[in-house]
């Protein structure tokens, strides 16, 4: 599950992704900060 959100992640960074993480909106949010708070963990 993890590398499918790192996934997203890299798509979002991506500049074509990043049009489809604006749409996706704040269905997000919740999810990146789990993302963060995993790779604050990871560091």
């Amino acid at each position: 599950m993890v590398n499918v959100l790192e996934g997203l992640q890299a798509e979002i960074r991506d500049s074509s992704g990043a049009r489809r993480a604006s749409a996706m909106g704040h269905a997000m949010d919740t999810g990146l900060t789990k993302i963060n708070k995993l790779q604050i963990q990871k560091n």
